[in-house]
């Protein structure tokens, strides 16, 4: 299951880990940010990422959006994508 979320040109969405997962302190959620501004998005990855581990570089993807993927330093899965 999963839920979006706006704000202004933003978008925020949460999901729960797949089924038939063992769910371990802070796997249990994803959170997935996209964002209209890349220089806001590289900020915030930057920030999630400090303390944490950078599962997938904020980079321009085949698809033409910049993501990233990032583990914060609770643990939690966050994926950015800018447009």
């Amino acid at each position: 299951m999963h839920t979006h979320l706006t704000f202004g040109e933003n978008v925020i969405m949460l999901s729960d880990y797949m089924p038939g997962s063992k769910v371990d302190y802070g796997n249990g959620i994803a959170l997935s940010i996209n964002l209209a501004n890349l220089e806001e998005t590289t900020a915030i990855f930057n920030k999630l990422a400090e303390n944490g581990n950078i599962r997938m570089p904020l980079e321009k993807q085949f698809w033409g959006s910049h993501y990233g993927e990032v583990l914060d330093s609770f643990g939690i899965r966050w994926m950015l994508i800018c447009d």
